[in-house]
């Protein structure tokens, strides 16, 4: 199982961590039991940090290999594909 958490918030709340930020968890994988972590941002703070935004689609692009490297993943309707534009 693949878990991409949006903000310090999620992350926290997962984690059990509530001093947690996001700024020093982001871009580090965590693992929990079989369950892979993949930090990002939220997308409110792209909003209003669009410098943030190519970090963000590394992260979720991250999250997505990750994703298809799992069995039965690539063909799976629900499978979603993170297109540049």
């Amino acid at each position: 199982l693949i878990i991409c958490t949006l903000g310090s918030t999620a992350i926290q709340e997962l984690l059990v961590m509530p001093k947690l930020q996001i700024t020093d968890i982001r871009g580090k994988i965590q693992k929990m039991d079989d369950i892979t972590i993949v930090p990002t941002y939220h997308p409110a703070y792209i909003l209003r940090n669009p410098s943030k935004l190519e970090i963000l689609i590394n992260d979720l692009t991250l999250a997505q290999e990750l994703c298809n490297t799992l069995p039965n993943v690539k063909n799976h309707p629900s499978t979603l594909t993170l297109r540049r534009d």
